[in-house]
């Protein structure tokens, strides 16, 4: 089963230890998905000059994991769009 930040589908606070933080960090602008009924596979790469893609790796994934994914994602991606779109609070003083 995949795991979650801190138990949940939530984006965790930068003060908090992020798990994995030692991994090197690759840039991807690209990705390419194969799936079938057991797996899906994400290749991640990078468009750079010229129109060329670089992939740089690539996970494989148990379908339920998969989901679990997708569903992980967009409760972050909705988080930090709520977050951009809220006005900063002028509390009074």
């Amino acid at each position: 089963m995949a795991d979650k930040l801190n138990g949940t589908s939530q984006a965790i606070e930068m003060n908090e230890p992020v798990p994995g933080a030692e991994l090197p960090a690759l840039f991807a602008n690209r990705f390419y998905v194969l799936a079938n009924e057991r797996t899906t596979r994400i290749a991640f790469g990078e468009h750079v000059d010229r129109g060329d893609v670089h992939y740089r790796t690539a996970i494989t994934l148990p379908m339920e994991d998969a989901k679990q994914l997708v569903d992980v994602l967009s409760d972050v991606i909705r988080q930090v769009e709520a977050q951009a779109a809220t006005p900063p609070s002028n509390k009074a003083a």
